[in-house]
């Protein structure tokens, strides 16, 4: 099982090697880290944007609890958008969240 640092570099390097800058990748490696501070870890991150990234999609699942949590995270002034979607019938117990972020 990966560890929360073996899932930090892996998508780290998944940062990298989407043509962004170092600082660019610092930078959303320290929100990769907020977000895994706050209880929420980061599931994937993909590009948006083609040929180059304009913004990152972060992409995680949450318990109902975890929810409020990532409302501390909402004040940054890189978030584009959260979706948040449901899963379970006929109750949920497990959101996907999509966060876009600028990169």
């Amino acid at each position: 099982m990966a560890t929360a640092a073996d899932s930090q570099a892996i998508l780290t390097t998944r940062l990298e090697n989407l043509g962004l800058t170092k600082a660019q990748v610092r930078n959303l490696a320290d929100y990769l880290g907020a977000l895994g501070k706050a209880g929420v870890g980061p599931g994937d991150v993909f590009p948006i944007g083609i040929p180059v990234p304009v913004d990152i999609g972060i992409s995680v699942d949450l318990t109902p609890a975890q929810i409020a949590k990532i409302r501390k995270l909402l004040d940054d002034p890189k978030i584009r958008e959260i979706r948040i979607f449901p899963k379970g019938i006929p109750v949920p117990d497990l959101f996907k969240a999509t966060i876009m972020r600028k990169r």
